[in-house]
């Protein structure tokens, strides 16, 4: 039964772990739709499918891999170089920014 939460859990956060590095490369160090940026955007796909079928997950997860995958990308690059001028922001500011913008 504990199987059953905890690998899609697994699958999720090895999603989001490895694309935040890559979301800090692709918006500090890539141009947009270059090669290089096409790499920082999909290098995690290799990995995330041999960790689904590793856990036996089926097609149904594929989704939520992509949704972490995107957090971990829009955070990645949040953190990295979202402040002003480029300069790395820590995580603490950037939740803190966002969610003074949503209470607005």
């Amino acid at each position: 039964m504990a199987m059953i939460v905890l690998s899609p859990l697994l699958m999720m956060g090895t999603s989001f772990g490895c694309n935040v590095p890559l979301g800090q490369y692709r918006r500090c160090h890539t141009e947009r739709f270059s090669w290089q940026w096409f790499v920082a955007v999909h290098g995690s796909v290799p990995a995330l499918i041999v960790v689904r079928r590793v856990l036996g997950l089926g097609r149904a997860y594929i989704p939520l891999s992509i949704g972490a995958a995107v957090a971990g990308q829009w955070l990645g690059g949040e953190v990295g170089c979202g402040g002003s001028g480029g300069k790395p922001q820590s995580f603490a500011k950037v939740i803190t920014h966002y969610t003074q913008q949503w209470q607005k």
